[in-house]
């Protein structure tokens, strides 16, 4: 019983992870979306309830003898890990850091993104 629970539990709490990433960064007509504190702490609580449900459904398996379902369980388990990676909520951002700024003995400042030249003066 306490398998069944975890693992329907675990994939609702995906699901959660899902919603809230929308909450935080769906936006409209070019609006620019930030996510605030509460969504952060939301996606931090989802993603430790959602680990903890999946190693409750493995555990629960193992100590039943259920071999034959981990291969649900195994799905659960990488559609887990992918959800909270991809669907962190701050974004885990993937491309270059953010641009150098340079600033000269004039006292303007370029941003150059690591080339040293700044167009334009």
């Amino acid at each position: 019983m306490v398998e069944k629970v975890a693992s329907v539990g675990s994939v609702l709490a995906i699901i959660l992870v899902f919603w809230n990433f929308l909450a935080a960064y769906l936006c409209f007509f070019g609006a620019t979306c930030t996510p605030d504190t509460q969504q952060i702490v939301t996606y931090r609580v989802l993603a430790g309830v959602t680990v903890l449900l999946v190693v409750v459904t493995v555990w629960s398996a193992v100590r039943n003898g259920r071999r034959w379902v981990f291969l649900w369980h195994g799905l659960v388990a990488v559609t887990a890990v992918a959800a909270l990676v991809l669907f962190a909520v701050p974004q885990v951002r993937w491309d270059s850091p953010l641009p150098q700024m340079t600033t000269f003995e004039n006292g303007e400042q370029c941003y150059t993104g690591g080339t040293g030249f700044c167009q334009g003066g």
